[in-house]
């Protein structure tokens, strides 16, 4: 088995539904953009062919286990990330946030990693001044 062998189911189950392989190509290619890089050079970091990169990232393929490794590796993701946000919120977490919470969720997904991470910083630095 090579290192581009996945699998070509379109879904994967997970918690309270189907996963799809074009869900998690959608987050990897988000995650590639925010990044700045192109298929190429991500599927070079990883040692995978460009086609493949590109198969992964329309949803015609589901990465093995050791792409999404080396995917989550690469950019210093979790899993979840690649994922999407049903293995981190399982629908009925979901029902439990408000609208503050879901608004939130809804507007983190606009910003970079690296925003992301200051903006983080920036609500504990607030909430330990209270």
């Amino acid at each position: 088995m090579s290192a581009e062998d996945g699998q070509t189911d379109s879904t994967v189950g997970a918690k309270d539904g189907q996963m799809t392989s074009k869900t998690v190509g959608a987050n990897i290619q988000r995650i590639r953009l925010e990044r700045g890089l192109t298929q190429e050079k991500l599927a070079e970091a990883i040692g995978i062919s460009p086609t493949y990169m590109s198969t992964i990232e329309t949803g015609r393929r589901y990465p093995s286990l050791k792409i999404l490794v080396d995917i989550k590796n690469f950019f210093g993701v979790s899993i979840g990330q690649i994922m999407g946000d049903e293995l981190n919120y399982g629908r009925e977490e979901l029902k439990d946030l408000d609208f503050y919470d879901r608004r939130l969720l809804r507007i983190m997904k606009l910003y970079s990693m690296a925003e992301k991470e200051l903006i983080c910083d920036t609500l504990d630095y607030l909430k330990d001044k209270k």
